[in-house]
């Protein structure tokens, strides 16, 4: 069992249990989680539940049911960084997974059957009319006041997803690995104002794919294979993918070579595609999102294991990026389109330092130059051709320290995100974001027996920033918990 408080009335308790008797395993646990955020109008409350069954039927046969629910609801204030917040608007979202699956393994071959229903309920909500109010940063001004569209009835986006699936894995020998399959799914959907007529589409997806890992001497790897899909929103599509993995020295100091290529497709969802609301309109022409990505990369292990370094550059292709756009800024009515093509390319740095048996190191470090190459959105500046791709920070980076001991552990994390484009979406004429770093820190220390207690800090230096323009980050939060854990081992 878990309780914690802290800052901005954070309150989370947790209880959980895992366990085997004979042929049966568990894991099961709830949650319930409450924070009233910083803007007004923006408290936030889940309640969780999660459980998995297993059941051994024979040595070679298992099968496991797993089930998941979750319900939450936040109120929604909207962009407050420009001016006035939205007090009586919010958004209720209820999830419910269940799924049930059988592995059996004979020999050199292995088979799993799962089948399962996801169903997600979302409701926005917005009552009362609060009036029109003009956007205003730091002295620049929208060129229009942004008024309120009270719904009383709220709008709906439901989604239900029927699903199932087989795989089989056969080892040939040493040097291959073969895996294929197919899935289906059929989706089913009701979209739109309450008050009115809701929308109800369908559609139903089936794949196949099959890849085989084939080991080539005694230090190399490649991994190939594709699938094909049917869907009835944007049709056929076949995507490849090969890799390959190169142990150039073994032992403490080993030093590994990677490189893969892949493609891949993203359907639209069916808010972008069906929704209706006085905000987004769906767009039933979009295409999927389409990428191609190309990636090498350097592994090298030095100190006696005690230090590893990754070194990788990427080069990714998009084609039909969904993305929102306003069309008009007198309804503030937005749609969803396809951007043309865009692409990123970039480095990857990471390390891992172990100097001493209870100092821990790490670093990450990520450049990515992006750019729009062909435009299909004539109505955002920020889709233009030759901008850099939304939200994508140039530079940003990451550094953690860590201690630990038998009583005690601690840790310490800088996080540094760079410039990276955007939009306000409010007509003010924004379209960049400033960089902010944060510095976030944890203790965490065993009190007595199955008792254990932990510290918690976020943006320790109360930095002010946006992750996304018009919505300002929180500031310091601290919190506070304590763990209890009984049975079996313990941790």
């Amino acid at each position: 069992g878990e309780a914690e408080a802290g800052s901005f009335d954070w309150q989370r308790y947790q209880a959980g249990t895992t366990g085997a008797r004979g042929a049966f395993d568990w894991n099961a646990g709830v949650q319930r989680l409450t924070t009233d955020n910083e803007e007004p109008n923006s408290r936030y409350e889940q309640n969780a539940v999660a459980a998995s069954l297993g059941f051994r039927f024979s040595p070679r046969t298992r099968g496991r049911a797993v089930v998941r629910w979750d319900d939450a609801s936040l109120g929604t204030p909207g962009p407050t960084a420009y001016g006035r917040p939205d007090l009586d608007a919010s958004f209720e979202r209820e999830d419910t997974v269940v799924s049930a699956s059988v592995r059996h393994a004979a020999g050199r071959a292995g088979h799993l059957l799962s089948a399962g229903y996801a169903r997600t309920d979302q409701v926005s909500l917005n009552p009362i009319d609060s009036g029109c109010s003009t956007p205003e940063w730091e002295g620049q001004q929208a060129p229009f006041p942004f008024c309120d569209f009270p719904n009383p009835d709220g709008f709906q986006n439901r989604t239900a997803r029927l699903f199932g699936s087989y795989r089989a894995d056969l080892s040939l020998g040493t040097r291959h690995l073969l895996s294929g399959g197919a899935d289906i799914e059929h989706e089913t959907g009701a979209l739109g104002n309450r008050g009115d007529d809701l929308l109800e589409p369908t559609r139903t997806n089936f794949g196949v794919y099959a890849q085989d890992r084939v080991l080539l001497g005694r230090r190399a790897y490649v991994t190939f294979g594709g699938r094909v899909e049917r869907n009835d929103s944007y049709g056929t599509e076949a995507v490849p993918r090969l890799a390959l993995a190169y142990r150039v020295r073994d032992g403490e100091n080993a030093t590994t070579l990677r490189s893969s290529f892949g493609m891949g497709i993203k359907a639209p969802s069916f808010f972008e595609s069906f929704g209706q609301s006085f905000f987004a309109q769906g767009n039933p022409d979009l295409e999927p999102e389409r990428s191609r990505t190309f990636d090498v990369g350097l592994e090298q292990r030095l100190l006696g294991n005690r230090l590893r370094a990754v070194v990788t550059g990427f080069s990714s292709d998009y084609r039909d990026q969904i993305a929102y756009t306003v069309v008009d800024f007198d309804t503030f009515e937005g749609t969803y389109v396809n951007l043309g093509r865009t692409r990123a390319r970039g480095l990857e740095v990471e390390a891992d330092l172990q100097p001493r048996p209870w100092l821990g190191l790490s670093g990450q470090y990520t450049f990515t130059d992006s750019e729009v190459l062909e435009s299909a959105n004539d109505f955002d500046p920020v889709y233009a051709v030759g901008e850099p791709l939304l939200r994508r920070p140039r530079h940003q980076g990451a550094f953690t320290a860590r201690v630990s001991f038998p009583r005690w552990s601690a840790g310490l994390t800088v996080v540094s995100v760079g410039e990276r484009a955007d939009s306000d979406f409010v007509g003010i004429g924004l379209t960049g974001n400033a960089a902010y770093t944060r510095l976030d820190a944890r203790v965490r220390v065993r009190v007595a027996g199955p008792l254990e207690a932990w510290l918690a800090a976020e943006n320790l230096t109360d930095a002010k920033y946006q992750e996304v323009l018009g919505y300002p980050a929180l500031g310091r939060a601290v919190r506070g918990g304590l763990r209890v854990t009984v049975g079996g081992a313990g941790r």
